[in-house]
């Protein structure tokens, strides 16, 4: 959670959100400069939406009205034990865009979400802790990767439901 929370420091592990400008009080907006595989970084701008310490960090941002396009990124860290926790995010999307968006995002935002997912566990070995990456994507066609074990819901290429990458971050 350390690490998630941590917006100053993404610049030096976060390859897809590569600078954060704001903060992460419910409703306040926060300037996300995202990188799709190493390109320039593109500011995004998105509203707090959630936080619950130690569990859930939730932003988001519309395009035009909502019937035409939100998105909602969640994170969690779920307790597993004493010194275990599985982090996961998702990415939902609802409005008639939403097709537009896999289209033309789909592939990049996979390879975006597992590149960061990757990134924190290795921060959060940085930190001291003990990270196991497990990741999976059910995005566009519902799609699982080698050694999924079932741990995706499937997905919908319309139903507006993007990334569940499980991580298992150990803390020491």
């Amino acid at each position: 959670w350390d690490a998630l929370v941590d917006l100053a420091a993404y610049p030096t592990w976060n390859p897809f959100t590569v600078a954060v400008r704001g903060g992460l009080r419910v409703g306040s907006p926060v300037d996300l400069f995202v990188s799709f595989d190493g390109r320039r970084p593109l500011r995004q701008r998105e509203w707090v939406n959630r936080v619950e310490a130690g569990r859930v960090l939730c932003w988001g941002t519309r395009m035009g009205p909502a019937w035409a396009l939100t998105a909602n990124r969640w994170q969690w860290v779920e307790p597993l034990g004493a010194d275990r926790c599985r982090y996961r995010t998702t990415d939902r999307f609802s409005g008639w865009l939403v097709p537009l968006v896999f289209a033309f995002y789909g592939p990049a935002m996979e390879r975006a979400f597992t590149a960061m997912a990757r990134a924190l566990a290795r921060e959060v070995e940085r930190r001291g802790g003990d990270a196991c990456w497990s990741g999976c994507w059910a995005g566009s066609g519902g799609s699982r990767s080698p050694g999924c074990a079932g741990l995706c819901g499937s997905g919908s290429r319309l139903g507006g439901f993007m990334p569940w990458l499980p991580l298992r971050l150990c803390s020491a």
